[in-house]
């Protein structure tokens, strides 16, 4: 999930749609989202934007008007735009009615394609906009939303920080502040921990990480009895998930020649391809805690 929400527009006429461009970004962003409209007058690039959605996955809706200039027609984009953008919502409009475009669309034989009148085409579009933002409310997409934009935070703060080392800061004297904010941050996380009054608390505390919390459960459950199997996944818990969230938390996403490359602090770079494999990581281990916690559960019951 990312902050930018684009629109891939074909239209030949875009001066007469200015107003209603406006209206449209002015929704997105109202939405929260940062609104990129990329517009093309005609299909000449119809095959490299193909591509560049297969890779890079940019586009949230594709709008495209039925006269186009060049030698592509609307009817004719829209059906590429179908077959190689998969999922991606396609509006197709034109101010000859809907009736002509679902025809055109129909001959083509093209399912997926949602056709409307040129006069309706601000409200169309902030009907997908809707659908497509509603579908990204979720708690698992905003929390990602929020580590990923901190993440660029952070790493834009670092190299800020860094270049006054070269610019009117001694290194001792950033070395001095890093430490003394430092400090005082342990100080502050220590006394807020100090303060936790019992079991209950302390498990809430800030200072009790989610590695403590693997740590914890590592020293509690024996390597040995009727949590054996489980006990022993949580070995790899660390390492497969743990360092991988804290590499994703912090690193920086970049477009390369097969797709998104992501590279962290350390110079370390992976893709898009490495992504199957740490949701099955993920899967795992969650299976694994939940599967303890039930057996945890129905074990005190028992006793």
């Amino acid at each position: 999930m990312r902050l930018d929400f684009k629109i891939l527009w074909f239209e030949d006429q875009f001066r007469e749609l200015a107003s209603q461009l406006e209206e449209i970004k002015d929704h997105v962003s109202e939405a929260g989202f940062q609104p990129d409209i990329v517009q093309q007058l005609d299909g000449a690039k119809i095959d490299d934007l193909v591509q560049q959605q297969q890779l890079y996955h940019e586009f949230e809706l594709v709008v495209v008007d039925l006269n186009l200039a060049g030698e592509w027609l609307g009817d004719e984009v829209a059906a590429r735009i179908r077959s190689g953008f998969s999922f991606t919502d396609v509006l197709f409009y034109s101010g000859d009615g809907e009736a002509k475009l679902r025809r055109l669309i129909g001959d083509k034989g093209v399912d997926g394609v949602y056709c409307c009148d040129r006069n309706d085409i601000v409200s169309r579009v902030i009907e997908r906009v809707d659908f497509v933002c509603g579908s990204l409310d979720r708690l698992e997409s905003m929390r990602g939303l929020a580590a990923s934009v901190v993440g660029q935070c952070d790493r834009l703060l670092i190299e800020c920080i860094a270049a006054h080392e070269g610019n009117g800061k001694a290194p001792d004297e950033l070395a001095v502040l890093l430490d003394r904010l430092v400090s005082a941050s342990r100080d502050y996380a220590k006394k807020r921990y100090d303060s936790c009054v019992d079991v209950p608390t302390r498990l809430e505390s800030r200072s009790v990480t989610s590695h403590v919390l693997w740590q914890a459960i590592r020293e509690i459950v024996p390597k040995d009895g009727p949590f054996a199997a489980e006990r022993s996944t949580l070995g790899s818990y660390d390492d497969q998930v743990l360092k991988k969230r804290n590499t994703l938390s912090h690193a920086v996403e970049e477009p390369g020649p097969d797709g998104w490359e992501i590279s962290d602090a350390k110079g370390g770079t992976f893709t898009r391809d490495d992504y199957p494999s740490f949701r099955r990581d993920l899967s795992a281990h969650l299976a694994n805690f939940r599967a303890l916690h039930n057996r945890i559960k129905t074990n005190v019951v028992d006793e």
